[in-house]
């Protein structure tokens, strides 16, 4: 198995975080599920699990096989079950749905074990495609669960990291820009736009928001996961021209697979530093004028 690269856990830390969170609010008592989501502080206090993210890709019929590292950072001996859990984001927020798989393509060589403080196990999980079966992508959070008991209070402490399988096939990254706006009149330091983007395909990707006036470009903007099914809305800015006047700007979006979608859209932009010379000018032309009415 191939793990993610780089641009890929840093995209999905955020999305991870939240994952482990709506599962607090579910009821479940989430331990530390990675350095990538939680502080290192808490990662020595309760159970960790790694790496955070990982990418295969199999075809219809086929086997593969992953492994995952699971550490007890508590002062006593755990007993670990490993669990699976399918899951989906929703549209605009991106806040993860879980439910028990859809099918059967996971199962672990050794789900069940116990672990002593300070140790680490090494995971083993069977990927089985059945033939058949559908291509594009299939995400799983993969959870090692144990309880713990303080007093008279049992809890149970899970850490999480999530696949993103891709069934190999006809696989369709096609997108949708559904609505977007920018700001037509500015007077500030940028020029603010957003748009919402629907990912039409069977497989994630990732997009690259840009936007330009003249020869201003977007600032600060980083790569953002669309997730089948799922709209997004996306925001940025464009650095602000020199000079006042009627601008195109153009905006959109580039996907990690070559395609681009944009917009354009007139906007009237007017620097602060023009709106101050016309108030000086303003205000010297009103002393002058009321000089000669005195004279």
């Amino acid at each position: 198995m191939s793990l993610v690269n780089k641009q890929f856990r840093t995209v999905l830390g955020k999305l991870f975080a939240a994952a482990l969170f709506a599962m607090l609010l579910c009821g479940s008592c989430v331990g530390v599920a990675s350095a990538s989501s939680l502080p290192t502080s808490n990662l020595a206090k309760g159970l960790a699990i790694s790496p955070p993210t990982a990418s295969v890709k199999v075809s219809s019929g086929q086997q593969n096989t992953g492994q995952l590292t699971v550490t007890n950072n508590t002062p006593g001996a755990l007993h670990i079950n490993m669990l699976v859990k399918q899951f989906s984001v929703e549209s605009y927020t991106y806040n993860y749905r879980f439910s028990p798989p859809h099918n059967n393509y996971i199962q672990f060589k050794n789900g069940d074990f116990s672990l002593a403080p300070g140790k680490s196990q090494v995971v083993i999980y069977n990927i089985n495609v059945p033939a058949g079966s559908p291509p594009g992508g299939v995400y799983f959070m993969f959870l090692a669960s144990t309880n713990l008991t303080h007093g008279n209070l049992q809890t149970t402490a899970q850490a999480g990291t999530l696949l993103y399988l891709t069934v190999n096939g006809k696989l369709s990254t096609s997108s949708q820009l559904l609505k977007s706006s920018i700001s037509r009149f500015s007077f500030g330091s940028s020029i603010n736009y957003r748009f919402d983007v629907l990912d039409t395909g069977n497989v994630y990707f990732f997009i690259s928001p840009f936007g330009s006036l003249g020869s201003s470009w977007s600032q600060n903007q980083t790569a953002h996961i669309v997730m089948p099914g799922a709209a997004r809305q996306i925001t940025g800015s464009i650095n602000h021209p020199l000079l006042p006047g009627l601008y195109k700007a153009n905006f959109g979006y580039k996907t990690s697979t070559g395609q681009t979608i944009s917009k354009t859209e007139r906007v009237f932009y007017v620097p602060p530093w023009f709106i101050a010379a016309v108030l000086i000018l303003l205000l010297a032309g009103n002393t002058l004028y009321m000089r000669k009415r005195k004279r």
